[in-house]
């Protein structure tokens, strides 16, 4: 799945577009498919990620997201809480588009040198997490640093979670963009930051065409 930050970059390109949207919501339902709380032995996540990110439980390569727009965003003027499920549902979008764009043809191209595919998978997200530090240092990104800066969001949003589930990811997630000693000048084998960009450029597109159709934009 797409890192936060590719997630972070993806809502930035679609914000303005949105009529009255809650930017501050909507960047927040972006990452909020990731807020699954683990359990204290590292083993359990809670809810599992079949039901964060709303797949088929029987067949969890199949998404919901359709049933997750219906359910949440098919009636009503836009609100702090559309706002909110708004993000989530491009979130689930950029999801897909980068298992489609990035991760299936990176997988099929270097997956003969791995003896299994976790290893592969711990590559390339250490390439991604050096390419996505590498725009935080670049670049004044004004949408991280509106989410950095908020200080309450309890959980109103979804039953699935607890109420302080999506604060604990904000700081989570704060801490790890703001705190980082690793090495930038490195060899990016499996991803390049030229693909990153790329793929943003293609999910914001794509997914603001699906946004039109349905309306919302």
């Amino acid at each position: 799945m797409a890192s936060w930050m590719i997630h972070f970059r993806v809502a930035d390109g679609i914000k303005d577009s949105i009529r009255n949207v809650d930017i501050e919501k909507f960047i927040v339902g972006n990452i909020a498919p990731d807020c699954g709380e683990w359990s204290k032995d590292g083993k359990i996540l809670n809810p599992p990620k079949y039901i964060t990110h709303w797949k088929n439980m029987k067949n969890k390569k199949t998404s919901l997201k359709d049933e997750f727009f219906l359910k949440y965003l098919s009636r009503g003027e836009m609100n702090s809480y559309k706002s909110f499920y708004l993000g989530y549902y491009v979130h689930l979008l950029t999801d897909i588009l980068w298992k489609k764009i990035i991760y299936t043809p990176t997988k099929e191209k270097y997956l003969y040198k791995f003896n299994n595919i976790n290893k592969l998978n711990r590559n390339i997200k250490a390439d991604l997490a050096c390419i996505d530090h590498m725009f935080f240092r670049d670049n004044a990104f004004e949408t991280f640093k509106m989410f950095s800066h908020i200080k309450s969001f309890p959980n109103v949003y979804l039953d699935y979670y607890s109420e302080k589930a999506i604060e604990n990811k904000i700081i989570e997630i704060s801490n790890y963009y703001t705190n980082f000693n690793g090495n930038l000048n490195r060899e990016y084998q499996f991803l390049n930051k030229e693909e990153a960009d790329k793929f943003v450029v293609q999910a914001i597109s794509e997914i603001k065409e699906d946004l039109i159709v349905k309306g919302i934009i």
